[in-house]
């Protein structure tokens, strides 16, 4: 089956999935499948037509993040934002930071909280000085150092 690399760049650039390249170019999936691997020409087409894609979605974002108009856009209908940012995230690899808190980091907290907490409660009661026992706490709540749990009130600063 002959098929037309400037069909298959084109699909490419609008990412379309094999599934959709094969419907619409009348064959199978594994058709398409075996074409990218038995044929330069097909897979250099179509990871083209993909770069040229991504690289179109991304001047997109650009753009709108300028305020200006994407230059060669073909449309008056302004890009859409939230269209962007979803595509982004679909096909290049851009994410929301985050900042990952596991089960254990939440329960080993936890258990730093109550036990300088519960020092804090005896250092109090002894009448030790109450910024050193305080600092104390930070200490050991924050897991700076597991040796600054056993220096003395004048060792921490």
């Amino acid at each position: 089956m002959k098929f037309d690399l400037q069909q298959i760049e084109g699909l490419g650039s609008i990412m379309a999935t094999d599934e959709e390249i094969a419907a619409v170019l009348g064959c199978s999936l594994s058709t398409i499948d075996k074409r990218k691997q038995s044929d330069p020409e097909f897979l250099r087409a179509l990871e083209k037509g993909k770069a040229t894609g991504r690289l179109s979605l991304r001047r997109q974002q650009w753009s709108a993040a300028r305020g200006q108009p994407a230059s060669g856009a073909q449309s008056a209908i302004p890009g859409n934002p939230t269209m962007m940012i979803w595509l982004g995230k679909q096909w290049l690899d851009q994410r929301d930071k985050r900042d990952v808190v596991t089960r254990e980091d939440h329960q080993e907290f936890q258990e730093s909280y109550l036990r300088a907490g519960s020092e804090l409660i005896r250092a109090v009661r002894r009448g030790d000085d109450l910024d050193q026992a305080m600092k104390r706490f930070v200490v050991g709540v924050r897991g700076d150092d597991t040796n600054e749990r056993d220096k003395t009130p004048s060792d921490i600063n």
